[in-house]
């Protein structure tokens, strides 16, 4: 007799990386919401509005303030965290490899438009390789690495590959923050992979820059933690309700689309409240 085929249980997700990762994609939202202030300074004819812009100019950017610059005490915390889980996502999914073909294509067009936006007179704004440049590389690589695994059948081919991958994700930190403390002067080709000087950065990148190392260190100890903590990609939590952590779970899962869709309408709506259209601000 044959055996009735059942269909194959969709893989649930576990909410507590979307929601981690929705919380850190406000934190994104933030930082462009500050730029963005900085972007409209002039265009504000409102006192609220030049207060707003000042907050974000002399507090938020500015090495001058009371705590010094906000940004440099919570910009690379959180996006290394980004990073991270966005290593940890990588086990839950199906294909990397689409994936990241898809995450290429974000990052493409975003160096597209500020491209043509910077050509048409808007200042410095192109990005050629910021955090959403290392997501599409890192989960590009991610993937490669993944097909080499089954590979892997003996236990000193397993001691010998995670020894390996261990090490070079070591020089990477170590590289990596090294280049952050002192940052490269010269322009190379590979001027994606570490930090380099404000010159260099106002010429290859001056929208947005975030270097390759160390950050795809730490994706990779996303990628190992996840595989450790989410061997049956079920959530370690299953007593919490997933309704009261529905918004965050949301974000995580369309963070891609809210990257890009919040610059849009906050530039939008900025532009329509400043001095140039309404000028309520």
């Amino acid at each position: 007799m044959n055996k009735e085929i059942q269909p194959a249980q969709p893989v649930r997700r576990v909410w507590e990386v979307d929601a981690l990762r929705g919380f850190l994609i406000l934190f994104v939202v933030w930082d462009h919401f500050m730029f963005d202030l900085t972007m409209f300074r002039t265009s504000f004819v409102s006192d609220f509005g030049k207060a707003l812009s000042d907050f974000a100019l002399k507090q938020y950017f500015s090495d001058t303030a009371v705590l010094g610059s906000l940004r440099n005490i919570t910009h690379d915390s959180f996006v290394y965290a980004f990073v991270f889980i966005s290593g940890m996502s990588c086990c839950f999914s199906r294909n990397n490899f689409k994936r990241a073909l898809r995450l290429i294509a974000f990052s493409l067009a975003l160096t597209l438009v500020t491209w043509i936006a910077q050509r048409a007179g808007y200042g410095g704004i192109m990005i050629s390789f910021n955090v959403l440049h290392v997501l599409a590389l890192s989960v590009l690589i991610w993937a490669g690495i993944e097909k080499l695994l089954p590979l892997m059948k003996r236990d000193w081919q397993k001691n010998l590959y995670g020894v390996t991958v261990s090490a070079i994700m070591v020089a990477m930190l170590v590289v990596g923050h090294y280049f952050i403390v002192n940052p490269c002067e010269t322009k190379h080709f590979w001027a994606f992979l570490v930090q380099h000087s404000t010159n260099v950065i106002a010429t290859f990148s001056p929208g947005d820059f975030f270097a390759f190392f160390p950050a795809f260190a730490y994706f990779l100890g996303g990628v190992y933690l996840g595989r450790f903590l989410y061997r049956e990609r079920k959530t370690l939590f299953p007593s919490v309700s997933e309704r009261a952590v529905a918004p965050l779970t949301f974000l995580g899962k369309k963070s891609i689309w809210v990257y890009f869709a919040s610059q849009v309408i906050v530039i939008l709506v900025l532009y329509t409240l400043s001095g140039s259209v309404l000028g309520w601000l």
